[in-house]
């Protein structure tokens, strides 16, 4: 025993890592973690609703953690960081005869399920997950986007993100580790699922006469974590079972499901009077939220009670798109410059704030227009002769309004030269 120890060294290159010994050292017997671990596997996604698609997070070359999500899911894209690991996966996929046997996990995992493991039964189980995974993509959880963006500039996100071991296998620090996890979590969908276990407390895994340090975490750990990413306490699910291994001795399994946080644009239209909902998750911030477009037709909201919370919340906000409406009796409210408007807004530099202000003296009616420019939204209502110009390549509908009659010239320079795709 003393001599083996000694023989152990400890690596951080991860290319070396072997994925054959991997599985060997892990997974050719069934150990009591591997019972603990399909049955909470079986007991989440007996509750996952049909037509959801998997991302698989840092798979590594295993599958045992997609046995009782493939008849749930309508596809899985596997996703790992090193392409050893992929080779390895897509091996058994396409039923290359070197490829791992996974028999008795599939056999495991189907009990777990209260179904009769006949070899039958595994074939078919088998069968069925390589033709639920479609895609195989590469993944870095210590980037801030693990799998890139798409082309609307957002992170990629998915349903369901199954991710098990990784963030705590791949981080020397704890600061590492739950920079780690909140990447992981931007990959959840709005509404999504992520289903997760971590190895508690260690000190590090074994790869053949390698090990790999990693940090070493607690229940608490996971909480605090999900909690500060939109993950509401009431959604989470989490059990801790016993490990028999030398480095760590117990896994966390937990499952939460995804809230508003996960948001990276929010497109909000209110019409009529009243304000913003309010919420009784105002401490949490929306970290992910890039583009908040927002537009309020006939009644201002309240700004400082509503709206400036809420931006206040969205920590990385680039872009704020305005596009707000006013109607109001004379002298009823203090209305504030057009400088004091655009001062506002001044930290957001992806647009210029336009702001006007029309009084119509038969109706005795004040009428405050304030948006950005360039302009996104698709129409643009109660055009006055005071109106600002400007070309507007996204509006589809337009309504003119005023007291005095508008010129023809006018009208025919505003519908032909600056509103170019109008359909009403």
């Amino acid at each position: 025993m003393g001599s083996s120890e000694h023989s152990i060294q400890i690596e951080k290159d991860f290319q070396k890592f072997s994925a054959r010994t991997y599985l060997e050292e892990y997974y050719s017997e069934i150990q009591n973690e591997d019972k603990h671990h399909l049955r909470c596997l079986a007991k989440v996604y007996g509750d996952v609703k049909d037509g959801s698609t998997l991302l698989e997070f840092g798979g590594g070359p295993t599958l045992y953690q997609l046995m009782s999500a493939a008849p749930k899911v309508k596809e899985i894209h596997f996703s790992d960081y090193l392409e050893v690991n992929l080779a390895e996966v897509r091996n058994w996929v396409n039923r290359c005869s070197s490829a791992f046997n996974w028999n008795k996990i599939t056999e495991t995992a189907l009990e777990a399920e209260g179904i009769t493991a006949t070899p039958e039964a595994i074939n078919a189980r088998e069968e069925l997950l390589r033709g639920k995974i479609t895609k195989f993509l590469h993944c870095d959880a210590h980037r801030k986007y693990p799998l890139g963006i798409n082309d609307n500039d957002d992170a990629v996100q998915y349903d369901i993100v199954n991710c098990h071991f990784v963030a705590e296998s791949i981080s020397d620090t704890f600061h590492d580790w739950k920079s780690a996890f909140e990447n992981i979590c931007r990959c959840v969908k709005p509404g999504g699922k992520l289903v997760m276990a971590a190895m508690k407390r260690a000190i590090a895994w074994k790869n053949g006469d390698k090990k790999f340090l990693a940090v070493g975490i607690t229940e608490q750990d996971v909480t605090n974590v999900l909690a500060e990413n939109g993950f509401v306490n009431e959604n989470i699910f989490m059990e801790t079972f016993p490990a028999d291994q030398e480095d760590y001795r117990e896994v966390i399994f937990f499952c939460s499901n995804g809230s508003f946080n996960q948001l990276q644009k929010l497109y909000i239209v209110i019409c009529g009077t009243g304000d913003l909902p309010s919420t009784d998750h105002a401490k949490i911030k929306i970290s992910n939220m890039k583009c908040f477009p927002i537009t309020y037709k006939k009644q201002l909201l309240s700004f400082d009670d509503n709206l400036v919370p809420l931006l206040h919340r969205m920590t990385n906000l680039e872009e704020l798109h305005v596009h707000l409406l006013k109607f109001i009796l004379n002298n009823q409210y203090h209305l504030p410059s057009n400088e004091d408007i655009k001062y506002s807004f001044k930290t957001f530099q992806n647009d210029e704030t336009i702001s006007s202000i029309d009084y119509f003296e038969r109706a005795k009616l004040l009428y405050c227009h304030v948006y950005s420019y360039p302009y996104t939204w698709k129409f643009y209502h109660y055009i006055t002769n005071n109106f600002h110009g400007g070309l507007f390549k996204s509006v589809r509908e337009i309504t003119l309004y005023d007291e005095h009659p508008f010129e023809h010239d006018f009208v025919f320079f505003v519908l032909l030269n600056r509103f170019h795709v109008l359909t009403n």
